[in-house]
């Protein structure tokens, strides 16, 4: 389950940056002060946290005011499988096909009539060559130290969602009503 705590509008925050840093207005070039946030609620996950914006905007409050920020961002890689020889070649040459295909829609432009499939046919072969020829390569050289697949990600312990201290007050209340 998720917690959703406030912060009374006017009192600094956990977390709240209680000297904010002066920024650069991309407009006029001059020197701004910041207007100060207050977190209005916590969330373990995203999901709600982004639930919570979606109420802020489904009740006509200014969502321009508000940022969702993840706290303690750790990496987390998930592997999804071995690579193999067999594998490195296909996922290389199924990534040049691809590059093939987009410069050969390219080049295609420039040539009329049935030239138009020769001329897309040839370079997403031409590609998918080159991408099996890098694709082995690239295992040779990190083949032994990572024989494995992975996708990596980036995930919070905790998610706050901040909006400018003049409007807290509103937000607390909006999301305090719920739905």
């Amino acid at each position: 389950m998720t917690e959703n705590t406030g912060t009374p509008a006017g009192h600094p925050a956990a977390g709240q940056d209680p000297a904010p840093h002066l920024a650069q207005s991309p407009a006029t070039g001059q020197t701004v002060q910041p207007v100060p946030r207050e977190i209005v609620a916590r969330f373990h996950d995203y999901l709600p946290a982004q639930n919570a914006v979606d109420l802020l905007a489904d009740s006509d409050f200014e969502v321009s005011t508000v940022r969702i920020v993840g706290h303690d961002l750790t990496t987390v890689e998930h592997v999804t499988g071995n690579m193999t020889w067999g594998k490195a070649a296909g996922f290389g040459a199924l990534s040049g096909a691809w590059i093939g295909l987009l410069l050969g829609l390219v080049f295609a432009l420039f040539v009329a009539g049935i030239g138009f499939f020769s001329v897309l046919l040839s370079t997403i072969a031409l590609g998918a060559v080159w991408g099996l020829i890098f694709g082995l390569i690239a295992f040779a050289i990190n083949g032994k130290a990572r024989s494995f697949r992975s996708v990596q990600s980036l995930k919070a312990s905790e998610y706050t969602v901040e909006v400018e201290a003049p409007r807290a007050a509103e937000a607390i209340g909006i999301l305090a009503a719920g739905r």
